[in-house]
């Protein structure tokens, strides 16, 4: 009887022992492959060549050789050959784009941002970005697709690549809030522009629901900038700062010679019209840097993601306002807001032409942002309810917001 229970006992710690040996392969399994789909996606994200998996996983057993000696082995598990880095990057795509679906399916409103850029190969992208809302309140923001455009970009080419990827996320006419593009004019022709024909499908899905159409708030602000007309200083110092950053060598002395005076920046960008965080800072006329400084803040402000039309429009009324204080406060030999110009002497004199700069660019902001002015009431529905006066809310609104305002609780 003894020997029974013992043979029973160790048979059982045989098959207990067995079952940990292939629970902690199983668990080193799906951890290798857990690895290998977080590094494929870094990969991908990154846009770096899906072949650099095998390097990485090289680079990775080493590194474990030197650290972790006795965990090596794990790490040579982690299967990031090509094919395997192609097939993950595929499959996390899929679950991506299948999340997405089903929150596009919640929306009870949505906007759309459209872009379209030309590629290395002169090809025309279409890029969409999608922002919605369901009815919990909850904000999704996200990247759609981008789309090919083969031969012509006419406004009826872009729109059915528009609406081939509504149809292709379900995506109603009828709940489309908002347009925004670059202003580009085959985008916003009146007669046969992108918009005008969204505008007719939306009328024809649902004839209440009214599409708000804008123009890219940093597209816009880049534009305002022509009205300075500092190319004759722009254009030198951007050649010549372009010329240094594409030579290894010219760069590197230019940056030892930077750290050697202790120079507040250690280095620069290249140049690009439309994204120009560098340009104020690589100016050599005064007023040049003072005004692209502010200008780059603002543009600053403008960047990012989850920001609300409100609070981006907020920041181009404050910068108008500024512009006014600026022109105001030269106006009697000030230049509190202007450090470099201020320092000199020949300033005073050259007063009225840089007033002329910003009342000029204050106006071109006005006219730049004025389909932002003629939603500004509806805004401030959002921006600021509690001085919002009820009688030019919606109707439906109405009560509700009185509530609002007399609620000392609130207050």
């Amino acid at each position: 009887m003894q020997e029974r229970m013992a043979t029973a006992q160790r048979l059982a710690a045989s098959l207990q022992a067995q079952q940990n040996t292939f629970t902690r392969q199983t668990a080193i399994q799906e951890s290798s492959t857990k690895a290998s789909y977080v590094l494929a996606f870094k990969l991908a994200k990154t846009s770096k060549p899906l072949s650099e998996g095998e390097f990485l996983k090289e680079c990775i057993v080493e590194t474990a050789g030197i650290l972790c000696p006795e965990s090596k082995n794990k790490f040579e598990k982690i299967s990031l050959s090509r094919r395997t880095v192609t097939c993950r990057v595929e499959l996390i795509d899929e679950d991506l784009a299948s999340k997405l679906n089903k929150k596009v399916e919640s929306f009870t409103l949505y906007s759309l941002a459209l872009d379209e850029i030309n590629d290395i190969k002169d090809t025309a992208q279409l890029s969409i970005f999608i922002r919605g809302i369901n009815d919990n309140f909850e904000i999704t923001e996200e990247f759609l697709t981008m789309e090919s455009l083969k031969g012509k970009t006419r406004g009826e080419d872009l729109y059915d690549s528009v609406s081939r990827v509504i149809n292709r996320h379900k995506l109603p006419w009828s709940t489309l809030a908002n347009v925004t593009t670059n202003g580009s004019k085959n985008l916003t022709g009146k007669n046969v522009g992108l918009l005008k024909r969204i505008q007719k499908s939306v009328k024809e899905d649902n004839t209440e629901q009214e599409v708000i159409f804008l123009h890219c708030l940093i597209y816009q602000e880049a534009l305002c900038k022509s009205v300075l007309q500092l190319d004759y200083v722009v254009k030198p110092v951007v050649k010549l700062v372009n010329f240094i950053r594409a030579r290894g060598l010219q760069r590197h002395q230019f940056i030892a010679f930077l750290e050697e005076i202790d120079a507040d920046h250690q280095d620069f960008l290249y140049h690009s019209n439309v994204r120009w965080l560098s340009l104020g800072k690589v100016c050599d006329l005064a007023f040049a840097v003072d005004i692209l400084t502010h200008m780059n803040e603002l543009n600053v402000k403008l960047q990012g993601k989850d920001q609300f039309v409100h609070e981006m429009y907020t920041n181009v009324r404050a910068f108008k306002t500024k512009l006014a204080l600026f022109s105001k406060q030269m106006s009697n030999n000030s230049f509190a807001h202007f450090p470099t110009l201020v320092t000199l002497k020949e300033a005073p004199r050259l007063v009225k032409k840089y007033r002329k700069s910003l009342d000029n660019l204050h106006g071109e902001f006005c006219h730049r942002f004025s389909d932002f002015g003629k939603i500004y009431k509806s805004l401030q529905l959002v921006s600021c309810p509690v001085t919002k006066d009820p009688e030019t809310a919606p109707q439906e609104l109405q009560l509700e917001l009185i509530d609002l305002q007399c609620d000392t609780v609130l207050k």
